[in-house]
């Protein structure tokens, strides 16, 4: 057998050492890593509580929970909303002159020239003058309005079909009034007062409007009243109008005040 040259030696061992590493790499790429090594199993934990299968229910109507209305007394009618609808048709057209400053200008024949002025009107023996005039009052609830205390009905209820109330106020609050008053003087020397029984009026003035209408003459002042009907009588006088001067409220309702009829004579 012959040798190879000592120069062909290396060459022939790194083409040895190629072909070798060749067929080795495959190999252990291929083959599985031995060892004892096992995939983990899945973890599963158990619920916190059995979960609800019942078919939930609809309230019935008997437990189902409805919105009340608030009551209105049966006598308090809210003012109609309306709704008009207007056409313009388009008309003639003008043309006006603008009078010259310093015009004067003469009364037609028969024109009222100023307002009639107040009267002396003679009083008849029992007649209710606040009867003929017109009430106004400070506040009022609605539905017990001022013209419920010269209405000509001394009903004692306390609802609004019977009586003029003030709104809800602050316990601290100053006087409210309901006052009448009517056009021609009239002689006026006897007032009677009806109040609601078991919400009276507790203190309060009856006054008289004094003859020059500017402010009004107290004639009696009550505290801590009681009684359901009050009369007063003093020194006749002309005048126009009366009023009560309301200050507390029963002790139930100390800051809402009542007045059911005001009733005026000569004497």
């Amino acid at each position: 057998m012959r040798l190879p040259a000592r120069k062909h030696v290396p060459i022939a061992l790194a083409a040895l050492s190629l072909t070798t590493l060749a067929v080795l790499v495959p190999t252990a790429t291929a083959a599985p890593k031995t060892g004892t090594h096992t995939a983990a199993a899945p973890t599963t934990f158990p619920p916190s509580s059995t979960p609800n299968s019942t078919t939930p229910t609809i309230p019935s109507s008997s437990t189902r929970t409805t919105q009340t209305t608030p009551t209105v007394p049966s006598c308090y009618t809210p003012i109609p909303t309306t709704t008009t609808t207007t056409t313009t048709t388009p008309g003639p057209t003008y043309t006006t002159s603008v009078p010259a400053p310093g015009t004067t200008y003469q009364p037609a024949p028969g024109a009222l020239t100023s307002l009639p002025q107040p009267t002396t009107r003679p009083s008849t023996p029992g007649e209710n003058i606040a009867l003929f005039g017109y009430a106004q009052a400070s506040s009022t609830t609605p539905g017990y309005w001022a013209t419920k205390v010269n209405d000509g009905y001394t009903n004692a209820g306390q609802d609004c079909r019977d009586s003029w109330s003030t709104t809800t106020r602050s316990a601290d609050a100053g006087p409210e009034w309901v006052a009448i008053r009517w056009h021609d003087y009239t002689s006026v020397g006897h007032i009677v007062l009806h109040t609601t029984p078991g919400n009276q009026l507790r203190d309060f003035d009856i006054q008289v409007l004094h003859q020059n209408g500017t402010w009004y003459d107290t004639v009696g002042t009550y505290n801590y009243n009681t009684a359901n009907t009050v009369q007063v009588w003093f020194p006749p006088r002309l005048s126009r109008g009366v009023r009560v001067l309301a200050k507390v409220g029963p002790s139930s309702q100390p800051n809402v005040l009542r007045v059911n009829e005001v009733q005026v004579y000569a004497y």
